[in-house]
């Protein structure tokens, strides 16, 4: 195992970190998640299994605020994505951190979690996110999936709030997750983007606070979007997309005709 972690694994930065004490946090996580999932899994008890699972967690939250406090550091990730080719390996590389950081973004107090999410989406996240779900690779586009329910999970207004400014377009993101709903043969991909659609149209997402215009993007959903919902409901159509069309269509029905 140490021939292994000196030699086998290679530490890849997809951007360049320039702060010693962040690699170094870097290098002892990876080590303590080695032993916790490789070495040890099967004699650890319950205590001590907690206590790595508790170091890594509160490593991991250091990293990305010792990330966040750089300037730069964000900025050049995003800026490297929206430049690099994709179908490349540093592509593939560049998505899976992304994923990575807003999957550890969650253990973040929430201020801290809604200040970075917001960050990400000046920089582009939703954009990048959009690129990822027009991919040909299954793979990638869960990433993009993975990414898209982060922020969803943490505050469906941000998603919606871009949706509502990225209406227009035949690439627009909400126009890849309709194609995604009911075009796509990917049966994991079209169950989480119908997960999606029910949380931004869901009464009980919205905050008190902007409850005066809710009506604003459930009328860019049935103006621009529900024609192309029950069109789909034909004989030949794949009966997956039709169970979760005919789904989408009752909660609709339950949710807004209040």
């Amino acid at each position: 195992h140490r021939e292994t972690l000196k030699s086998e694994i290679k530490f890849k930065e997809v951007v360049p970190i320039q702060r010693g004490d962040v690699l170094s946090k870097i290098h002892q996580t990876f080590k303590i998640s080695y032993i916790k999932d490789t070495i040890l899994p099967i004699v650890l008890d319950d205590a001590t299994f907690g206590t790595l699972s508790s170091i890594i967690m509160y490593n991991n939250i250091e990293i990305l605020q010792a990330l966040a406090s750089d300037p730069d550091f964000f900025s050049n990730l995003f800026d490297k994505m929206k430049n690099t080719e994709k179908k490349t390996a540093e592509w593939v590389s560049l998505v899976d951190f992304v994923q990575e950081l807003c999957d550890h973004a969650k253990h973040l107090q929430v201020h801290q979690r809604h200040q970075l999410f917001l960050h990400f989406i000046r920089l582009g996240l939703f954009d990048i996110t959009s690129s990822i779900l027009r991919d040909s690779d299954d793979s990638l586009r869960l990433k993009g999936m993975d990414v898209m329910m982060s922020t969803l999970h943490h505050d469906p207004t941000l998603l919606r709030g871009y949706l509502m400014q990225d209406a227009s377009g035949e690439n627009s993101l909400m126009v890849t997750m309709m194609d995604t709903l009911l075009l796509e043969s990917q049966r994991g991909l079209q169950e989480q983007i119908s997960d999606v659609i029910r949380m931004l149209l869901d009464p009980e997402s919205i905050q008190p606070v902007m409850k005066e215009n809710k009506n604003e993007f459930w009328d860019v959903f049935y103006e621009n979007y529900f024609g192309k919902v029950v069109g789909v409901l034909t004989p030949d159509s794949n009966p997956i997309t039709l169970v979760l069309v005919l789904d989408l269509l009752c909660f609709c029905v339950h949710a807004h005709s209040m």
